[in-house]
């Protein structure tokens, strides 16, 4: 599935990992709704686990893999429900998306 798939957006003309794919219904239509994880809430963990974990050894040679380049885009056209939200509204959705979970528990 979808899981750890990122959430980003754009703020000032740089791309910004504001959550992860935790779960949610049928991710091929946009109307379901989706959870995802606050990426900055385990900013700490993340950071230690980074510490504690050893750098890879150098490899002797790159890789000789060539991707093509590809021009981003949607992965299906947009149907009725589909609603369009500009990048500056996730935080606040996010944002209400914890208090109600914060109610919740």
């Amino acid at each position: 599935g979808d899981s750890g798939g990122p959430l980003v957006c754009d703020f000032a003309s740089a791309w910004v990992l504001m959550g992860l794919s935790s779960w949610g219904f049928d991710c091929r239509h946009p109307i379901y709704p989706s959870i995802f994880t606050n990426v900055t809430y385990f900013t700490d963990w993340i950071v230690e686990i980074q510490r504690l974990t050893p750098l890879p050894e150098p490899m002797s040679a790159r890789p000789q893999t060539l991707f093509p380049h590809q021009t981003l885009q949607a992965a299906g056209l947009p149907g009725p429900g589909t609603a369009f939200v500009p990048p500056q509204s996730w935080p606040l959705l996010l944002f209400m998306l914890g208090a109600v979970w914060k109610a919740l528990q």
